[in-house]
């Protein structure tokens, strides 16, 4: 999970969603070497590495506005297995910001926050007595 974190953190974030290509292929490196430790983590881990891992090519030409679309998709996945998690609530939730605003984003933005739907609104939970102490 410590080479999650590093591609976590090194890829684009809402207050910098340029990343520019050492640091795109610094967070590849470090997804790539995350899905080889993968089979060590909990099922849940996994599953976060596998969605990041859809974030990050080594393909100074892709398209990054796309991949950040792809990890907003696999985290969608995550949060529809795991919906009680508020780690991974928070987690799909920043994936959605990221798209909502990434530069140039336009129709990408537009399509994959209708496809998602709801989803943006309901991913993270209502405050309860249980969640939101006074």
């Amino acid at each position: 999970m410590a080479y999650w974190s590093v591609a976590l953190v090194s890829g684009p974030c809402i207050n910098s969603m340029d990343v520019d290509p050492p640091q795109e292929m610094a967070a590849y490196e470090a997804v790539q070497k995350a899905l080889a430790l993968a089979s060590g983590a909990t099922e849940g881990g996994q599953a976060y590495i596998h969605a990041l891992a859809k974030r990050y090519s080594s393909d100074p030409k892709v398209d990054l506005r796309k991949l950040d679309a792809d990890y907003a998709r696999a985290m969608r996945d995550v949060y529809q297995s795991y919906p009680d998690d508020l780690d991974t609530a928070t987690l799909y939730a920043k994936s959605l910001m990221d798209l909502m605003l990434a530069p140039g984003a336009g129709n990408a933005r537009t399509n994959i926050v209708a496809e998602i739907g709801e989803d943006q609104n309901e991913c993270l939970p209502r405050p309860t007595p249980d969640n939101n102490p006074p």
